[in-house]
């Protein structure tokens, strides 16, 4: 997790650095960022608009889907013309604070939001978050909650305290009934975080995962920007969830992976298998399609580009790259 303030440092610098980061870590990186004061931007409105403007040019740097230079004209932020550098990964901006014209921002443009623990809060800002999302298009559940907590172990005392079980207790509400996705230890006890990450975290995932239909990891609901790329003709919501990879045109890894070596392509999905077993699931959802065009694509050399198209299915193989001796 990357913290920082794009009033102190701009944010075309900011989304190199976290590009550059993500790539070093093959897609490990999540970018945290915070409103405050700057020389142009003096209230709390203006705060937050700038901020908006910042998420708005560190995405246009990572879009690498569209070609060409990024540029941005606003208020406090322009970026008249620089080269695009695509982070590993899609990199979730989560935004943290409890202001109203946040809870717009965060709806607006956001990933996740950040804040304490406090049920009330919680249920105020959840409320406006959504109805931001609705209002701009999206699906409120593409936006991740995290919390971050403090507590120790011993004695009940209060939230956070005491047993294992007494964590679960106080953090399962929370979940459950706020949405909670992300939970964030703010300790510098290695007892606290050694405990909390071998009892609580197993247990709370457990309790979890008996109380909600689809348990502790939830359903994943790509971003507004990303479902607005599909091709027609194609079942997205009926993908075989044991695929390795799924990647849609609206994904960062599309423009790394929609062509091969010789011949350009735009498929309308590409699913990367690296099994046996998911190459039968690749295959089965192939065969739905009977009107779709389908390539089979291991390293991409082909020089009649088969193993990509325009608007189809492509079954990607590359990941199958080693050979296992069955009998020597």
């Amino acid at each position: 997790m990357l913290e920082a303030r794009p009033d102190t440092l701009h944010p075309a610098m900011l989304a190199r650095a976290v590009a550059g980061l993500d790539r070093l870590t093959e897609g490990r990186v999540e970018l945290a960022l915070r409103a405050g004061p700057s020389a142009a931007a003096s209230g709390t409105a203006d705060s937050v608009a700038a901020l908006g403007e910042a998420i708005a040019v560190v995405r246009e740097l990572w879009n690498a889907l569209d070609r060409g230079l990024g540029r941005f004209t606003g208020r406090f932020h322009r970026l008249a013309g620089a080269e695009k550098a695509a982070p590993a990964h899609d990199v979730p901006i989560s935004v943290d604070g409890q202001d109203q014209d946040l809870f717009r921002l965060v709806g607006l443009r956001a990933d996740e939001w950040s804040t304490g623990c406090d049920a009330a809060t919680l249920t105020q800002g959840n409320r406006a978050v959504d109805e931001a999302a609705r209002g701009a298009g999206r699906d409120p559940r593409e936006i991740r909650r995290r919390v971050t907590i403090r507590g120790g172990f011993g004695r009940r005392t209060g939230r956070f305290t005491g047993t294992a079980a007494d964590w679960v207790n106080d953090l399962l509400p929370l979940v459950v009934e706020h949405g909670v996705g992300t939970i964030v230890l703010d300790t510098e006890e290695r007892d606290v975080a050694a405990g909390f990450a071998s009892e609580v975290a197993p247990a709370l995932r457990a309790a979890v995962d008996a109380v909600l239909p689809r348990g502790w990891s939830g359903a994943r609901v790509r971003r507004s920007a990303v479902r607005a790329r599909r091709r027609p003709g194609i079942d997205y919501e009926g993908v075989p969830p044991e695929m390795a990879e799924v990647i849609e045109p609206g994904d960062p890894a599309y423009a790394r992976l929609r062509s091969g070596y010789l011949r350009g392509g735009s498929p309308g999905i590409i699913l990367r298998a690296a099994t046996n077993e998911q190459v039968i699931q690749a295959l089965a959802f192939a065969r739905r399609h009977p009107g779709v065009a389908l390539s089979r694509r291991s390293a991409g050399h082909g020089v009649s580009g088969r193993s990509t198209n325009d608007g189809g299915i492509v079954i990607d193989v590359s990941l199958m790259n080693a050979i296992e001796v069955l009998d020597r």
